[in-house]
């Protein structure tokens, strides 16, 4: 887990030099990490992903009182809604991050 927060650390600190820029970008990213768990086998560190996304999801859905229905969104879509534009959803996508790691103590410098 502390590789996936490392490499996480890394994109987010210069997220165009990896071909980020927006949280739709991050999603793919996330979603392809976990997908090379599941082929090498690594189902635990799947796992432990997919807990880490549920907790961003969840404190994502607090946030969104506005939207009346949001059980339905992924946590990258919660993301979207709730930014001006491609920029600040990867600003509130590291706010989210920072705030779920935090909540689970794993330092995101580590």
């Amino acid at each position: 887990m502390q590789d996936f927060i490392k490499f996480m650390s890394h994109i987010l600190k210069r997220p165009a030099m990896h071909g980020v820029y927006k949280v739709e970008d991050l999603s793919l990213i996330i979603f392809g990490y976990s997908f090379g768990c599941i082929n090498s086998n690594n189902g635990d560190l799947n796992n432990k992903i997919g807990s880490l996304l549920k907790n961003m999801t969840e404190e994502l859905r607090k946030e969104s009182n506005d939207i009346s229905d949001n059980s339905n969104y992924n946590w990258f879509e919660l993301v979207r809604q709730n930014s001006k534009n491609d920029k600040d959803s990867l600003k509130k996508f590291q706010e989210i991050w920072h705030e779920v790691l935090e909540k689970i103590s794993f330092s995101p410098n580590m």
